[in-house]
This record gives C-alpha cells, sequence and structure tokens, in this order.
C-alpha cells in the first residue's frame, strides 16, 4: 500500500502541462492548511458550512502561498466561482511574496497580467 501512496504523490507533484487547478483539499481553520500541497491544488477553508479562505501556492514558483479572503464582509475578498477547474475573482494581486504576481484564476489556467499596473 506504501508503494501505491509514493506512486499516487510523484504522480501528482508532477507539472503536467494539461493539468488544470482545482480545489482538492478542504480543512476547517487555516492553520490545518498543508504545508505541502500537490502542483497545481488548492485548499479550501470552510468554517460553519460556509468558504472563508482559499490557499495556494503561487504558480509564478518562487515557493510563497497565496492566502486569499473569501468572507464579503472583509475586504479584500474574492469569490471562488467554480472549484473544478479553479475559477477566482476578481484578479489576484500578491505583493506579498518576494516579487510582485498579478494574475487571473479562469478554468484552471493563470492568465497573468502584464506590467505593475
Amino acid at each position: 500500500m506504501a508503494r501505491v501512496n509514493r506512486w499516487r504523490q510523484w504522480w501528482q507533484d508532477q507539472p503536467w502541462p494539461w493539468r488544470r487547478w482545482n480545489v482538492a483539499v478542504r480543512v476547517e481553520h487555516g492553520d490545518e492548511v498543508p504545508a505541502r500541497l500537490p502542483f497545481r491544488v488548492a485548499a479550501l477553508v470552510v468554517t460553519a458550512g460556509k468558504a472563508r479562505w482559499v490557499a495556494f501556492d503561487c504558480p509564478c514558483g518562487r515557493g510563497h502561498r497565496v492566502m486569499l479572503n473569501l468572507d464579503p464582509r472583509r475586504h479584500p475578498a474574492w469569490r471562488v466561482e467554480n472549484l473544478s477547474p479553479l475559477t477566482i475573482e476578481p484578479s489576484i494581486d500578491d505583493r506579498t511574496g518576494p516579487g510582485y504576481c498579478h494574475f487571473f484564476l479562469h478554468r484552471g489556467r493563470v492568465i497573468w497580467v502584464r506590467g505593475r499596473g
């Protein structure tokens, strides 16, 4: 069984070009998000039946984590329009990591925004 799990983990970690972003992990609290997520996988934090946060490793590849608020009572707030393939609106403008990352996540694909607009 351990051999099958190692194979499955290896398969999930491969950067296959056809693999799209999706939500494959659900947790109740933000601190329960795994430190290591499979390639192009997001974790959804659901508390009391409502989605509160979505967390994923930034697609830029610099190794930082992006956590987006989904609660409309707090600002800024994003919406998850689709879980698989993942669509998040509006665009993600992350300046907290080691660089500037601005992109859309639409139908599981990353669409980079050019410039520092």
